[in-house]
């Protein structure tokens, strides 16, 4: 699954404190004894004054100009040299202790190591600006920048708490809660904690409907950001993925009682799975939708193969064997085309939409795998004795507990 990811945009304190422009200034490298920590240091914003006494005895001072400093790293940032964008925040950060300063420099150097892709250094760069500056509009921005370090290092169980902090501030947007709200139902779903996951998704989808009432009522413009967008489109998709998800928990055994109640609970499942997938599809996003369109063929083929690997009762004769399976690709077949039209809209949809996403290309080659496995019966024989033997991907399996059932509300 594709997790949330936004534009990184650097701070607005960043041209609040550059209106002169961003002005290169050659800086002589930090002194040893500076390092050393025998220096004295005297503060007078925006110029910095460090002081130390050298091998000769007498003391020797240089200064750093704030505004010239922090102008230089928003240049790099701005120019994609996250790497020198960090050095020079990191002098900003240790030249002062003035929350202006410090603040937007820590929450800059934050959003170059996310561009980095260094999530470690990002989400602890996040974290230190939540403990210091915790009523800070840093603070507020960091906990859903810290959530997104989180999601791609996989502690998606820190994710949830951190959203619920979040949801907690006076400060937050519409915009902002559904995203806390989507956030944290996909670190659940992530954790296959399906009842929580669907609960918080379910919440961004009534207080994004809510929202629109209300604006509506009060005659005033509904607006949503890309992010919250984004976001009414993903939590639509997960809600599809769980149901989804439990739908392929259930394998289908014998005896026939047992059947007919999976085959009932499974179909119960397909259809709200189907229901949401079209719901992301209608949200129209670049993104959300294609993946949506994937997925319901997806469903589709999963049906099939689930169908198809069910039991087979241990009595049955070579003879009888052979006459099953004739019936069952028979009876499956229409499912097995449906499944590639599914694919085949998605696919024209995609390239409707301009999406470049490589979900398409997923798609395309799954059309074509499932035609030649239909067409040409590649490996049906083999199949057909792993179903009897049990060792089928798709066969069901008690002993290690392929089979839950999951109390979830209706669409």
């Amino acid at each position: 699954m594709r997790r949330m990811t936004y534009a990184l945009t650097p701070w607005v304190v960043a041209l609040l404190l550059s209106a002169c422009g961003a002005r290169q200034t050659k800086l002589d490298p930090v002194d040893e004894a500076l390092a050393r920590g025998d220096v004295e240091t005297l503060e007078m914003e925006p110029l910095i004054i460090h002081g130390h006494v050298g091998p000769d005895g007498k003391v020797q001072t240089r200064s750093v100009e704030l505004r010239n400093l922090f102008d230089e790293a928003s240049a790099y940032y701005q120019a994609d040299d996250h790497v020198n964008a960090i050095r020079l925040y990191q002098m900003v950060l240790d030249a002062t202790d003035e929350d202006i300063w410090s603040k937007a420099a820590m929450y800059n150097m934050g959003l170059a190591w996310e561009a980095l892709e260094a999530w470690e250094e990002a989400a602890q760069t996040f974290d230190d600006i939540i403990e210091f500056f915790p009523t800070s509009q840093e603070a507020r921005d960091a906990h859903f920048r810290l959530a997104e370090a989180l999601a791609w290092l996989g502690e998606f169980q820190r994710i949830p708490p951190l959203m619920t902090t979040a949801m907690q501030r006076p400060d937050l947007t519409i915009d902002r809660r559904l995203e806390a709200l989507v956030r944290s139902g996909s670190a659940y779903f992530e954790l296959r904690k399906f009842t929580d996951a669907e609960r918080q998704h379910g919440q961004a989808l009534t207080l994004d409907e809510r929202s629109r009432e209300e604006d509506t009522r009060a005659g005033r413009p509904v607006r949503r950001g890309s992010v919250a967008t984004s976001g009414i489109a993903q939590a639509n998709f997960l809600l599809g993925r769980i149901y989804h998800e439990i739908f392929l928990e259930i394998r289908m055994v014998l005896p026939v009682e047992r059947y007919k109640q999976d085959l009932g609970d499974k179909q119960r499942l397909y259809e709200q799975a189907i229901e949401w997938y079209t719901r992301a599809v209608r949200t129209g996003s670049v993104y959300w939708a294609p993946q949506a369109g994937y997925m319901i063929g997806k469903l589709y083929e999963d049906y099939y193969f689930d169908i198809l690997a069910s039991e087979v009762p241990a009595t049955f004769t070579p003879e009888q064997h052979e006459i099953y399976f004739d019936a069952m690709r028979e009876f499956l077949a229409p499912g097995l085309k449906r499944a590639i039209e599914m694919y085949e809209q998605a696919l024209g949809m995609g390239y409707r939409m301009g999406s470049q996403d490589p979900v398409l290309d997923l798609t395309l080659e799954t059309i074509e795998r499932l035609k030649k496995y239909r067409d040409q019966q590649l490996g049906w024989a083999e199949e057909h004795q792993q179903i009897i033997d049990g060792t089928h991907p798709r066969s069901p399996n008690p002993g290690a507990g392929m089979v839950f059932r999951h109390e979830l509300s209706a669409p």
